[in-house]
């Protein structure tokens, strides 16, 4: 075989490795952009109930077997003032709705954006 051939074959399977990584590499972009395109909705469900989360909820917690409750953050008045003191502004307004439980005062209590506010006490 003449040189000038195997120069040929050589110079031909280049540029189909070449073309085949361009299209690898069109191809990964397209599937990509096709993702981030596509509106994002997702609910989670934690526990072993097997029905499907309700439309209506973002977090669904639920069992089949063992029933229990949720256990929200337990902070004293120190702790909990520590966790917005920072905030300002849009800030202290984005964290609207922080939920725990305050052990010195015992009571659940939340955070209106400008302070924090207890659900009843017993």
């Amino acid at each position: 075989m003449s040189s000038k051939l195997k120069m040929k074959k050589r110079q031909r399977a280049s540029a189909g490795c070449k073309l085949s990584t361009l299209n690898f590499q069109l191809l990964t972009l397209l599937a990509v952009a096709l993702f981030f395109a596509m509106p994002l909705k997702a609910q989670v469900k934690i526990g072993d109930n097997s029905t499907p989360p309700k439309s209506f909820s973002v977090l669904e917690l639920s069992t089949a077997k063992v029933k229990g409750g949720l256990r929200l953050p337990l902070l004293t008045k120190t702790e909990r003032d520590a966790l917005v003191a920072g905030l300002t502004g849009n800030d202290a307004a984005a964290a609207k709705g922080l939920v725990i439980y305050n052990t010195d005062d015992k009571c659940m209590q939340y955070w209106n954006g400008t302070k924090w506010v207890s659900f009843l006490k017993n």
